[in-house]
């Protein structure tokens, strides 16, 4: 599997800058876990200069500023690119959360009680934030898209789809909101008009691409693993399956190509050029497919990588949780 590919790991940590900065216009990464497993870990955001990292965890978040790290209250985070503050939440009890607002020096400026458990946010607008969540609604839970403006804290439902869960939310470069859930996807514009309803065979997870042009959706409980992409208006652009293969069993070779129902992918990203997927599965292996998705290296992750985000076409970077640093993998084909 690796006659024709070599690969470098670079350890780094604040020298994000440089690297992300000359290969993208936009380099701020901001990620929620997609599938909320006891890692421990639920979120990692990257400032927009490269120089600040955040990572959201289970008691607190961890501000690193190279200089120091601070903790600050909330489970989750991301960078605000519009108002240069930081975001974090947690969620208080079954239907209510709260959302802090602090200053890049992990100053206070504010917190909100929402009505709703958070499973997502995005930024919006100046001063906005998208935030998905769960309410209850009668006897039934049903998802909702809120808009809150972090100045006066006014919030607002913009979305309520008829489906109880709502398990992402992401702002595309030309402003609709693309929207994953348990049953139905959505594409939205800012009204909240429907321009694209997507169905689910079960739950789904989402992502964008680097330049948020690409809405793409995993399937949670699909056979293998199967990743739909759409554009940013809805038109559906790819399905990438595949197909985990069993190694043979007692020595034999009568399972050497039987097919795996359950190492379903729980983290993933597609270079921007679409050339390569990198996917992490239930049995913490990670793969890179090419453009053919064809496999080309399997790691051994060990439980460690989490985030997987391609920075340019042929680089990826993860964050390590055995000791939180942000890390590189460098793809050279020869």
């Amino acid at each position: 599997m690796q006659a024709n590919t070599k690969m470098k790991k670079i350890i780094y940590l604040f020298t994000l800058g440089v690297l992300l900065i000359h290969h993208s216009g936009y380099c701020q990464l901001n990620i929620i876990e997609m599938d909320n497993s006891e890692q421990g870990v639920n979120s990692l955001s990257i400032s927009k200069d490269s120089s600040f990292i955040l990572v959201g965890q289970k008691t607190h978040v961890e501000l690193n500023t190279g200089s120091e790290i601070i903790n600050l209250q909330g489970s989750y985070a991301i960078f605000d690119k519009h108002s240069h503050n930081i975001i974090t939440y947690s969620n208080t009890d079954e239907y209510s959360s709260k959302l802090y607002v602090y200053e890049y020096n992990g100053k206070e400026l504010n917190s909100f009680p929402i009505n709703g458990r958070i499973t997502g946010i995005c930024n919006s607008t100046e001063q906005n934030i998208l935030i998905s969540a769960i309410i209850k609604k009668g006897d039934d839970d049903s998802g909702i898209l809120l808009l809150l403006n972090i100045s006066n804290g006014n919030q607002r439902s913009i979305f309520s789809p008829v489906i109880a869960e709502l398990t992402s939310v992401h702002l595309l470069s030309n402003k609709n909101i693309a929207l994953t859930g348990t049953g139905k996807n959505y594409i939205i514009n800012q009204d909240g008009i429907i321009i694209k309803e997507i169905y689910a065979p079960s739950r789904s997870f989402g992502k964008t691409s680097l330049d948020n042009k690409l809405f793409l959706i995993l399937q949670e409980y699909s056979d293998g693993s199967y990743i739909d992409i759409y554009g940013e208006n809805g038109d559906f652009i790819e399905k990438i399956e595949f197909k985990h293969r069993h190694n043979p069993v007692n020595g034999t070779r009568r399972c050497n190509e039987c097919i795996s129902k359950y190492a379903s992918f729980v983290d993933f990203d597609l270079s921007p050029d679409k050339k390569f997927l990198v996917a992490k599965d239930q049995e913490d292996k990670v793969y890179l497919l090419d453009i053919n998705r064809k496999l080309i290296e399997i790691y051994n992750a060990s439980g460690s990588w989490s985030f997987m985000t391609f920075i340019d076409n042929n680089r990826f970077i993860y964050l390590d949780l055995n000791d939180k640093k942000v890390k590189l993998i460098k793809i050279k084909s020869t």
